[in-house]
C-alpha cells in the first residue's frame, strides 16, 4: 500500500481535493492532504498527482512487494502561469533499482519535460532540505559522484526532486544497497551538544525559494540579528502546517571530530525513532526537517547520533514542540488616510491559529518610515495592540508609511545545548495588509 500527504510546498499546509491517478487506480485527497492506494506486487508504476490552478506532480518507480506499506511526502505547487501542465520525467543511469553499491557512485541524472527545467534537487540517504548532495539550477543534465564509503552499509535510496519552470515536478526514490564492509568495531566519540529551533509561519514562506531566515536578513536584518542572537499549551491535531501556514525545524549540532558523518532520528512519542537521513561530516553540523509531518502543538523528538562506518557513537535527544502560527493585520492609521496626527496612535489586531501556550514572549516592533527610510521604531512588549508614537513630531502635510513585524518564542537550555521554538507573524517581514501610508495634517 502507498501512502501520501500532499503539501503545497514543503513545510506547506496540505493539499486537499488533489486527484492521484495511477495506471489501476485513483484516489482523492482528503482535508489533511492524504491519501492511500492499493498497489499491485512487483512491477513499478508512476502516479500523478494534479488539482485545478495547481501543477501536476509525478511520482516515479513506486514498487512494492507483497504486504508492504510505503509513505511519501509530495509537493504540488500552485500554477505559476499559462503553459504546459506535463509533469517531467526523470532518468538515471550509472545504477539500477535495488542494485549493490559500494566505493565511488558515478551517476548521470537527465530530466526531461514539455517546459524548460527549473530546479534538480538530489539526496542521498535523507528526507531533509538541507543539506543536499546536489542542486542544478538550469540544468536538464547532471553528472553526479557519490562516495558510498562514508553511509552505513545497508537498505539506502537516492531522492530526485525536480521542477520545471511551471512549476511542474518529479519525484523519484531510487533504492540501493550500500555494502562497504566498513568497520564495525571502530570507537566512536559521543555528541556532546545539540540545539532545536522551530519555525513556524502564518503565510508559507515557500521553503523551495529563500530560506526564511534569509528573508529576513534581506528585509528585516534587525529581526534577523535578534533571531541569530538568540540562537547561542494546547494541542491541535492537525497533521500539517495550518492553512497558507508553514513550519519547519532546524537541527543542528556540535562538530564531534574524526567521525564519518551523523544519522538523525526523529520520534512522536519519544520512544519510537525513524531514521530520516544521514548528514556527512563534510555537510556541516544541521539538517533542515520540513517534513509534513511537523504540526502546531505536536511535541517532536530528535536523536542524533555521529558514526564512523557502521558504528554509531552515543547520542542526544532533544525535544521541541511548534507554536501556532499567527497573522497581524494593520488597523489605523487606515491605508492611505489623510489629516493624521503629528503624534498618531498605530493599532493592530492579531488573527492565531490557536491559543499560544503559556509562558510564550512577544517580540513585536513598530516603524514609520518617510520614502522608505526609518524615522521611527519601538519595540512593544507582550501582546499590545497599540501604541502611541513617541519620536519628535513628524512633519506637517508628508507621507509615511508604518508596518508591524512581530514574533513569539519560547526557549529552554540545559548542559548539552536548548530547544527554542518561534512563531512569525505572517512571513516574519511585516503585517499580512502592510504596509499601510497615511499622510500627516496641518499642526
Amino acid at each position: 500500500m502507498l501512502k501520501g500527504i500532499v503539501v503545497d510546498s514543503r513545510g506547506g499546509s496540505a493539499v486537499a481535493g488533489a486527484d492521484v491517478i495511477a495506471p489501476f487506480a485513483s484516489a482523492k485527497t482528503d482535508a489533511q492532504g492524504r491519501f492511500q492506494l492499493n498497489f499491485p506486487d512487483g512491477n513499478p508504476y508512476d502516479i500523478i498527482i494534479q488539482k485545478a490552478g495547481r501543477a501536476k506532480t509525478r511520482v516515479q518507480g513506486i514498487k512494492l512487494k507483497q504486504n508492504e506499506t510505503l509513505e511519501r511526502e509530495i509537493p504540488c505547487r500552485a500554477q505559476v502561469d499559462e503553459g504546459s501542465n506535463a509533469p517531467p520525467q526523470i532518468t538515471v543511469t550509472g545504477v539500477t533499482p535495488g542494485s549493490t553499491v559500494s566505493g565511488m557512485l558515478d551517476l548521470n541524472i537527465n530530466v526531461t519535460g514539455e517546459e524548460a527545467i527549473n530546479l534538480v534537487y538530489i539526496y542521498f540517504s535523507g528526507e531533509q532540505r538541507e543539506p543536499a548532495t546536489g542542486i542544478s539550477m538550469e540544468m536538464d543534465d547532471l553528472p553526479l559522484t557519490i562516495d558510498t564509503i562514508v553511509y552505513h552499509d545497508g537498505p539506502n535510496y537516492i531522492k530526485i526532486l525536480a521542477y520545471d519552470e511551471k512549476d511542474n515536478a518529479a519525484l523519484y526514490y531510487l533504492p540501493v544497497i550500500v555494502q562497504n564492509g566498513g568497520d564495525t568495531g571502530a570507537t566512536v566519540p559521543p555528541l556532546t551538544q545539540l540545539y532545536l529551533n522551530s519555525f513556524s509561519f502564518g503565510t508559507s514562506m515557500n521553503a523551495y525559494s529563500l530560506r526564511p531566515l534569509e528573508q529576513l536578513s534581506k528585509f528585516q536584518p534587525k529581526i534577523a540579528a535578534k533571531l541569530q542572537a538568540l540562537q547561542g499549551g494546547p494541542t491541535v491535531e492537525i497533521q500539517t502546517a495550518p492553512t497558507g501556514g508553514q513550519i519547519h525545524i532546524i537541527i543542528s549540532w556540535e562538530e564531534v571530530p574524526g567521525v564519518d558523518g551523523y544519522n538523525v532520528y526523529r520520534s512522536f512519542d519519544g520512544v519510537n525513532y525513524q531514521k530520516i537521513g544521514s548528514v556527512l561530516a563534510s555537510q556541516g553540523e544541521h539538517y533542515d526537517d520540513y517534513s509534513a509531518q511537523l504540526a502546531v502543538g505536536k511535541k517532536t523528538y530528535y536523536k542524533v547520533a555521529p558514526y564512523i562506518d557502521s558504528q554509531e557513537g552515543a547520542a542526544l535527544i532533544r525535544e521541541v514542540t511548534p507554536l501556532p502560527t499567527f497573522n497581524v493585520y494593520l488597523q489605523s492609521p487606515a491605508n492611505n488616510a489623510t489629516g493624521v496626527s503629528l503624534n498618531p496612535t498605530l493599532s493592530w489586531q492579531y488573527q492565531v491559529s490557536s491559543p499560544m501556550p503559556a509562558g510564550v514572549e512577544y517580540s513585536t516592533t513598530v516603524a514609520i518610515y518617510e520614502e522608505d527610510i526609518e524615522v521611527w521604531s519601538e519595540k512593544v512588549e507582550d501582546d499590545a495592540t497599540q501604541v502611541t508614537y513617541s519620536g519628535s513630531v513628524l512633519s506637517s502635510n508628508t507621507k509615511y508609511s508604518w508596518n508591524v513585524t512581530t514574533y513569539t518564542y519560547t526557549h529552554s537550555f540545559d548542559e548539552e545545548g536548548f530547544s527554542k521554538a518561534f512563531s512569525f507573524a505572517g512571513n516574519g517581514i511585516g503585517a499580512n495588509n502592510g504596509p499601510f501610508f497615511f499622510t500627516t495634517g496641518v499642526e
